[in-house]
């Protein structure tokens, strides 16, 4: 996921670095510090959804997790055992994670984003 978030800064600010050169990590340290934070926020944000779309996408995930949730709510049932919501949840971003390998947090922040998404329509 690092790689994929890096990448998403190489291609979407591109311009913002293009002509400048820096002969030392300080030089670049400066540099990264003198972007307004709001901006450097919005660059984060963009990266980590470039990211996570490639890494994720919207529709193999959705099918993931429909799929995850199929098998451990049958899971569940078959053992016979009373389990928490926050429990499924918990086993169906790991089965999912698994599904793209990743960690889970890169699901969590998909599954969150495609909300914000959904809630925004």
């Amino acid at each position: 996921f690092t790689l994929a978030h890096e990448l998403g800064h190489r291609e979407l600010h591109k311009d913002l670095y293009l002509g400048r050169q820096f002969r030392t990590t300080d030089e670049w340290k400066a540099f990264q510090q003198s972007i307004q934070d709001i901006v450097y926020g919005r660059m984060e944000w963009q990266a980590y959804e470039f990211g996570g779309l490639i890494l994720v996408p919207t529709m193999p995930l959705k099918r993931a997790c429909q799929e995850a949730r199929g098998r451990v709510h049958e899971q569940v049932k078959q053992s016979g055992i009373e389990v928490e919501s926050g429990v499924i949840d918990y086993l169906i971003v790991g089965q999912v994670a698994g599904i793209f390998a990743v960690s889970k947090d890169v699901i969590r922040y998909r599954l969150k984003a495609e909300a914000k998404k959904l809630a925004r329509r």
